[in-house]
């Protein structure tokens, strides 16, 4: 990687943290983000779906980013209460 892709890299991913950190639909506080070559890889965890992708669109938004691979997962003390109250409502 040449220098002109490690400062564009290091941009992308001040601008994604910054807006993840100060959004009002993520809890930011368990995701990482690395970038390279304008890809975008978040990793962590989260709550729920929603979070989930609107972390994945909060970076796909910046300027500079080629695409977002999002291995975000849901915390399972909050997954398994979403997926018992998912079974009660069908039953």
């Amino acid at each position: 990687m040449n220098n002109n892709n490690e400062g564009s890299d290091k941009k992308i991913k001040e601008e994604v943290k910054n807006l993840l950190d100060h959004s009002t639909e993520v809890d930011a506080t368990d995701i990482s983000v690395t970038v390279q070559h304008g890809w975008v890889i978040l990793k962590g965890q989260v709550s729920d779906r929603l979070q989930k992708k609107a972390a994945e669109t909060i970076a796909e938004k910046v300027e500079g980013v080629e695409d977002v691979l999002n291995y975000i997962t849901l915390r399972k003390d909050r997954g398994l209460i979403g997926d018992m109250s998912i079974k009660a409502n069908m039953i």
